[in-house]
């Protein structure tokens, strides 16, 4: 054999190797075939939409250089109720960091933000680290002061809500709620604590024994899962070189957090019907924001559980836009045939200026499978 054809041979066989992994990861990836931008505006009929809220912590900052707006938020917030019947919007879920600083300031004005959702959808909200005194200093919250269970009949158990166990009376950071959509699918919610402890984690395993749950939909709600580059936190294998890990806070000088890797392996993973993570919380550093824009914000992960259920992590965030986060949510479409999921990222705040209001990048615009519903 000539030494330019073993070349040759070489180039060819690597080629192919190189096309069948590429095929291969494709057939892992989401899909997306999009549309013309004026057709994101129509949801297509008999969907249902499911609305994630990102960090809203600087809406409602009282101490950086720019004053607060939560008038951008209460403009996501208003969309939402005026689209509930348009789009079927069935729930709103928050990924954490609510506030930005912990103070009775900055909660009484998320309070009145979501005030006016009350009685007309349910929502969900989790804790973020900003949450806590001193960015997660201690683990010491005024969100129980300020959201309450019995706030929205919606949630609240006593009046048929949805809300069906927490962990501590009286406390919402670690929270299950039972919910059925529009279509019929059931969805069991976990929203877990910022840096969840160990028996946070132990409460969420004991409502799932015995697959009482199996025949839901199981979401996993919390603030810091994902990381920008589309994989989970890991403080065994990265250490601080994935900037912001749970347990690179103080609220982790316990010895009791538990990161992305963590709750994958002892939380979502066992359990077959989980199939969603919601998280919000990574920015990225200056550095990794001039070089991926918006894309330092968002990850997406696919990954299968020990049951062969396919579970789709989502990270989203936008605080670091204009206008303390420019009025970014992202829309979860539910298509009638039971499986496909329509994800678009979409702003009110720059629609009703002219500006661009929905993103068509891939990360920001896909579309995704689920299990279909269970009977």
């Amino acid at each position: 054999m000539t030494l330019a054809f073993s070349r040759w041979l070489y180039f060819f066989s690597a080629l192919i190797l190189l096309n069948f992994i590429s095929c291969l990861a494709w057939a892992e990836a989401p899909s997306r075939d999009l549309p013309e931008i004026k057709e994101l505006s129509n949801p297509s009929p008999g969907s249902w939409t499911m609305v994630l809220l990102p960090d809203s912590q600087y809406y409602f900052d009282h101490t950086k250089d720019f004053r607060p707006k939560p008038e951008v938020f209460g403009s996501m917030i208003d969309w939402i109720i005026a689209n509930k019947e348009q789009r079927n919007i069935g729930i709103t879920l928050h990924v954490g960091d609510i506030v930005d600083n912990n103070t009775p300031e900055e909660w009484e004005m998320a309070r009145k933000a979501f005030e006016p959702l009350n009685g007309v959808l349910p929502y969900v909200i989790t804790t973020g680290n900003h949450e806590y005194t001193d960015n997660s200093r201690i683990r010491e919250t005024m969100l129980n002061d300020y959201f309450k269970t019995e706030d929205n009949a919606l949630n609240d158990p006593q009046r048929g809500g949805i809300l069906a166990q927490t962990m501590e009376p009286g406390h919402l950071e670690n929270a299950f709620y039972d919910w059925q959509a529009p279509d019929g699918r059931k969805f069991a919610i976990f929203a877990l604590e910022w840096g969840v402890r160990n028996q946070a984690l132990d409460w969420a395993n004991a409502v799932l024994q015995a697959g009482k749950f199996d025949d839901h939909t199981a979401v996993l709600l919390l603030h810091a899962y994902l990381y920008h580059d589309n994989t989970r936190f890991d403080w065994e294998a990265f250490g601080k070189d994935q900037s912001a890990n749970p347990h690179s806070y103080g609220t982790a000088n316990t010895g009791d957090t538990n990161d992305g890797r963590q709750l994958w392996t002892r939380l979502v993973k066992p359990h077959k019907a989980f199939e969603f993570v919601f998280c919000g919380h990574v920015s990225g550093t200056m550095a990794q924001r001039a070089y991926y824009d918006s894309g330092s914000e968002v990850a997406y992960l696919r990954s299968t559980g020990k049951n062969g259920n396919s579970v789709h992590q989502m990270l989203f965030n936008a605080q670091r836009r204009g206008d303390a986060g420019e009025g970014w949510l992202r829309l979860l479409e539910f298509q009638p045939d039971g499986k496909t999921v329509v994800v678009k990222t979409y702003s009110p705040w720059r629609d009703e200026r002219g500006l661009t209001a929905w993103r068509t990048d891939p990360d920001n615009y896909f579309q995704l499978q689920l299990s279909p519903i269970k009977p």
